[in-house]
């Protein structure tokens, strides 16, 4: 398990807060979406503020640190998703009043077909987000979105980055999302 340590985060909101916007609606988990301080800077030109990112129009620019069991998706290994496939089986199976055979076959038909249907089946960032997805969906509580949030937590996972790919959303090529803040 990698730990990676975020020195400097940039949230934009409408209101003077930082945390989990819970009327979300977007298709990703619940959680705390920032930029990584050096993907800001090189989104302003010559001090132009219409170039930040989504959201750079905002009345409040939230700047944080990020720590803990940070996911970097773009350098996963074959290793880290396998393991996480495994907590991700667990979490079903102790979530689903299904039958312990059907519930196993139908998370292995996931992790089967994401090797050509997730958006970066190439790599195994994508694969483990595009299931991470799919598991949440079956479960469907209230909201997919917030079973997500609750799934990478009890895998210990605190955040995941995405540097570059648009892994976690394919408008937004680089971002982090956190599904809670530690106290620093």
């Amino acid at each position: 398990m990698r730990v990676l340590l975020l020195i400097c985060m940039f949230l934009f909101t409408s209101i003077e807060k930082l945390g989990i916007n819970p009327q979300s609606g977007y298709n990703t988990p619940l959680g705390i979406y920032a930029y990584p301080a050096e993907y800001v800077w090189g989104s302003v030109e010559d001090e132009d503020m219409a170039d930040l990112p989504f959201a750079g129009n905002r009345s409040f620019a939230n700047i944080f640190n990020g720590s803990g069991n940070i996911v970097d998706l773009n350098n996963m290994t074959n290793q880290e998703v396998l393991k996480y496939f495994e907590l991700m089986k667990k979490f079903y199976l102790k979530n689903t009043d299904e039958d312990w055979k059907v519930s196993v076959d139908r998370i292995e038909d996931i992790i089967n077909q994401s090797s050509t249907m997730s958006y970066h089946s190439d790599m195994p960032g994508g694969r483990f987000w595009h299931v991470t997805m799919r598991v949440s969906q079956l479960l469907g509580w209230k909201k997919a979105v917030v079973t997500w949030n609750k799934m990478m937590r009890e895998m210990g996972i605190d955040g995941c980055v995405d540097n570059g790919s648009g892994i976690i959303h394919g408008s937004e090529q680089n971002q982090a999302v956190f599904f809670f803040l530690r106290q620093l």
